[in-house]
C-alpha cells in the first residue's frame, strides 16, 4: 500500500510527529517534493487495521500541529525503487490522489482512499475501518472515494 500527505504549509513539523506515531513508523517515505511526501507501508501487517492506524494517527498529530488543512490519500498498486525513491504507476496515481482539487475544507484532514481500497474494505466486511460517510470524487486521476474530518486545523 502506497499513500501521500499533503499540506499547504507545516508538512515538515508534521513530518517530525508523525514518524513515531503507530503505523506511520513502518512507512519507507521518499524525499520531500513541495508539500507533499509519499510513501510506501512496508508488506506484512494487517492492511485494514493499518488503515485505520493510518487515519487515527494522522488525526492525531494534525490536532496537535498542523496550522494547515491535511490530505492523506492512500492507494494499492505497484512500486519499484530507483535511485533511492520509490515509483511507478502506484506512486504516481497516489501522488495524483494527493494533489487533486477537492471542496475547500474549513480545516482538517481529508482522507481519500482509491476505489481499490475502499473496494477491499468494504468486501473484507470486517468493520475495522468505516466507510459509510466516504462519497466517491468526480474527476479524480483514479477512482476515489473521500471524507474529510474538520479537527479545527488551520482556523
Amino acid at each position: 500500500m502506497c499513500l501521500s500527505l499533503a499540506a499547504a504549509r507545516g508538512l515538515e513539523t508534521m513530518m517530525g510527529a508523525l514518524v513515531a506515531e503507530p503505523v506511520l513508523d513502518r512507512v519507507l517515505w521518499n524525499d520531500d517534493r513541495a508539500g507533499l511526501r509519499i510513501g510506501v507501508l512496508a508488506p506484512g501487517i494487517d492492511e485494514p487495521r493499518a488503515v485505520a492506524g493510518l487515519v487515527r494517527s494522522v488525526a492525531r498529530v494534525v490536532l496537535a500541529v498542523a496550522d494547515a488543512p491535511v490530505r492523506l490519500a492512500l492507494h494499492e498498486g505497484l512500486v519499484s525503487l530507483a535511485g533511492g525513491q520509490w515509483c511507478g504507476p502506484a506512486i504516481t496515481d497516489v501522488a495524483g490522489l494527493g494533489r487533486h482539487p477537492l471542496e475547500p475544507s474549513p480545516g482538517g484532514l481529508t482522507v481519500l482512499l482509491s476505489h481499490r481500497v475502499h473496494d477491499d474494505l468494504a468486501r473484507l466486511g470486517r468493520g475495522t475501518f468505516p466507510l459509510s460517510g466516504f462519497r466517491p470524487v468526480a474527476s479524480a486521476p483514479v477512482p476515489a472515494h473521500t471524507m474529510t474530518w474538520d479537527l479545527g486545523a488551520g482556523s
